[in-house]
């Protein structure tokens, strides 16, 4: 404590906290108004910002004496309006006849509890010494996560933010001793909480470091829930209640983020408890231009992340400076790359009637100095020859501009022939990519009416029934044929692959049904080798998983979460489509749509585990991918997706919670392809249930993925697949375990394959660091 005391130059005191803060950017009304709770309440709710429910509010003595005490809920908590450090609160857990039941064991009869709220209506708990208001509000449930921890309160997240960016938060867990409420002053630990993950890092507790967590724990292990929208409510409160320098206390509860209260006057023991110097971090955004609070949120990750090591003088650290004119790339437009004329004087973003999009594109998505941005846009024809766009200040939140950089950035005008060929191969290429739908053409249309049929009686192999061949197929292979694949660029040879693997793709297709059609599939995916047999064996006899008693997600909640994430997570090009029937549960479409089966049973840890599969590891590649001067890198080098899959089930292990049977179906699918090769469907069905004991609905699912693509699945044969899961995770585990954090950042860098890596790492011009990591690499 005493070092830390030591940095005072940037701790923030109380007297610069009022001087420089305080009376600069908080008004006498915005002190009023996040005094009165009653008023902050009403306000936030009418914004959409969860909040406690408000029950009542006695407001005089007589209200008190009128109060009926068997129209109060059974639980509840009682609270003073205009009071200050957590003072006055009672907290009442259920009833016992006449009796309620407070916290550490305390029995309140009616008397006792009117003489409190006389206390409050008196003043004695208020800001101003002055007569006060009772509120009596909902008792609000921790977050699951929280039980831990212990159970002696509701936890409660201090954030402070200013300029619409978090800058420091506080996580206060109550103790015994505090009687369950989160007041340090009382006796609860304070934890600082790095605002990139929402990990603790530190903790205080009566002005002492602490090193553990209440319940034994390193005091670094804990990752609090939902933090995106922890951060992003903090900064929305700030935006819509104008208080310039603002604490936002909120819990994280069985029923999501609420608000329990603004603050206009800090305090400052949340510097302590995350050992940080709070003046050096406001100093250092004190100048930004920073328009909303999702680019508050962004610059805060940025700026205050524990995993990044940050000098308050280090250029790199803060956000990319741009100059008057910058080339930019446009997502699906043609040309993608053009000159954009920085100008934070405009309001929207112009682009030039020139520029060919899509005709349903409302807002552009481009890439500005590696970093994705998404504005709206108006088409104007643009009278200059220096510039294509006009980017203004809504695309421009995060970004410093250096006026003196007045020259248009280098243009196309000396690319080389090399260059230009490349573009247009990597151009025509992402559009044949997007029009080759395998998997759909995979699919059988019959699969509801086979499944019912098979299990009523289990003896006969279904017939599957597909989707016609398109006629364009000829067309786009007829294309493919046209590409050059022999030009003379570094990165020539991955563009031939690719080609040849999406030929292989279409003769995949044209053989479905037929004799040759597990010999095309092994010749895309790899055959099942007994090496693969013998580990998956061994596999299914040493790994061993709990079982997953989470609660079953409603198909509607899973729809509004996985939104609400693509939210936080700036996806805003991604959609959510709920499906009548499908192969999965949850599935990542080319066009820009997680799939998701309305029939679908997912539990809590599953849909944990689906986020880390689907969002995690294929959107977040596909996106880090576009931010790369190559489309390639968006769809995917050749055999990317052995890798790709890998990742999934890697990230979904990394989780560390129960996966159930889940955790079994990469090997069961290798002994079912090794067997499938020689058994009809029905034969395989019931050589699964009886030597690897799968129920009869694993069973019949895993069956459909390696014979799909037959039409008589009575007949020996395979789609290969499936294989790719298991060799692609043993061969993630073992990179990641040779390469470290750093192995899978570069797996990241886009949709490419582990044995690309050495190769691409030499070539100039390729994005590294890239904004979406799995969950698990900041822990």
């Amino acid at each position: 404590m005493i070092q830390f005391l030591s940095r005072a130059k940037g701790i923030l005191g109380m007297n610069a906290r009022n001087l420089l803060y305080i009376a600069r950017f908080n008004t006498a009304a915005s002190k009023k108004f996040a005094d009165d709770k009653i008023y902050t309440k009403k306000f936030l709710s009418s914004r959409g910002i969860g909040c406690a429910k408000l029950y009542t509010v006695i407001r005089s003595h007589q209200e008190l004496r009128l109060l009926d005490p068997a129209t109060l809920p059974p639980r509840f908590v009682i609270k003073p309006n205009h009071g200050f450090g957590g003072e006055g609160i009672i907290v009442i857990t259920g009833r016992d006849n006449q009796v309620f039941l407070g916290t550490k064991g305390r029995r309140w009869q009616w008397k006792d509890i009117q003489q409190a709220l006389t206390a409050i209506l008196d003043g004695k708990y208020a800001i101003s010494g002055l007569r006060d208001e009772v509120v009596v509000e909902e008792l609000l449930v921790a977050h699951s996560d929280f039980r831990r921890l212990g159970d002696m309160g509701l936890p409660d997240i201090r954030v402070i933010v200013f300029n619409y960016v978090p800058v420091i938060a506080m996580l206060r867990l109550p103790t015994v001793e505090s009687e369950g409420k989160a007041n340090l002053h009382l006796g609860a630990v304070g934890l600082g909480v790095d605002l990139a993950s929402g990990k603790t890092t530190h903790g205080v507790r009566h002005d002492r470091f602490v090193t553990k967590l209440p319940n034994g724990d390193p005091i670094n292990s804990f990752v609090i829930p939902e933090w995106d929208t922890v951060l992003h409510t903090a900064a929305l409160c700030q935006k819509v209640s104008g208080i310039g320098y603002l604490a936002v206390d909120v819990a994280v509860t069985s029923m999501g983020v609420k608000v329990l209260e603004l603050n206009a006057r800090a305090g400052l023991a949340v510097q302590i408890a995350n050992r940080v110097l709070l003046r050096s971090r406001l100093d250092k955004i004190a100048d930004l231009t920073v328009l909303t609070p999702d680019k508050g949120v962004q610059i805060a990750k940025m700026l205050f992340s524990h995993r990044a090591t940050l000098r308050v003088d280090d250029k790199e650290s803060g956000p990319q400076t741009v100059g008057l004119y910058e080339t930019v790339r446009i997502f699906h437009a043609t040309p993608e790359t053009l000159v954009a004329k920085i100008d934070p004087h405009a309001e929207h973003a112009v682009i030039d009637e020139s520029i060919q999009l899509p005709a349903d594109e409302k807002v552009l998505s481009i890439q500005l100095k590696g970093q994705k941005v998404t504005l709206p846009f108006k088409r104007e024809k643009l009278e200059s020859d220096a510039y294509q766009m006009i980017i203004g200040r809504r695309g421009l939140g995060g970004f410093y501009i250096d006026t003196t950089r007045v020259e248009p950035h280098a243009s196309a005008a000396h690319v080389t022939r090399e260059e230009k060929i490349i573009a247009n191969v990597d151009r025509k290429l992402a559009e044949l990519v997007s029009s080759i739908h395998l998997l759909a053409y995979l699919k059988p249309q019959n699969l509801e009416q086979s499944r019912a049929v098979f299990l009523k009686r289990p003896l006969s192999s279904p017939q599957f029934i597909y989707r016609t061949i398109p006629e364009e197929l000829n067309e786009i292979d007829r294309e493919l044929a046209k590409i050059p694949t022999d030009f003379d660029h570094p990165l020539a040879r991955f563009y031939a692959e690719r080609v040849k693997e999406i030929q292989m793709q279409i003769a995949l297709l044209r053989g479905r049904g037929t004799d040759e059609f597990t010999k095309l599939s092994i010749d895309l995916y790899g055959d099942s080798t007994e090496y693969e047999y013998n580990l998956a064996e061994r596999f299914l006899q040493t790994e061993y998983t709990q079982k997953d008693t989470s609660d079953v997600v409603p198909v509607a909640t899973i729809e509004s979460e996985v939104k609400d994430f693509f939210s936080r997570h700036h996806l805003e090009g991604w959609k959510v489509v709920v499906q009548e029937t499908a192969m999965a549960d949850m599935q990542v479409s080319k066009t820009g749509v997680l799939f998701i089966n309305k029939n679908a049973r997912i539990t809590r840890n599953r849909l944990k585990g689906q986020i880390a599969h689907e969002i995690e590891t294929h959107i977040y590649r596909n996106e880090n991918g576009k931010r790369q001067p190559y489309r390639i890198f968006e769809h995917g080098t050749r055999g990317y997706l052995e890798t790709e899959e890998g990742l999934a089930i890697y990230n979904q292990r990394k989780l560390g919670i129960p996966l159930d049977e889940k955790l079994y179906w990469p090997a069961w699918r290798i002994l079912a392809l090794h067997h499938g090769k020689e058994m009809g469907f029905a034969e395989l069905f019931h050589y699964l249930i009886a030597t690897y004991g799968l129920t009869q609905k694993t069973a019949w699912h895993t069956c459909v993925r390696v014979k799909r693509g037959l039409q008589d699945t009575a007949r020996p044969g395979v789609f290969m697949k499936d294989r790719i899961y298991f060799s692609g995770y043993h061969k993630v585990n073992q990179y990641i375990e040779y390469h470290g954090k750093e192995g899978l950042t570069k797996l990241y860098m886009g949709k490419i394959q582990m044995e690309d890596v050495p190769f691409l790492e030499q070539f100039d011009g390729l994005q590294w660091k890239a904004p979406y990591y799995p969950s698990w690499y900041y822990a």
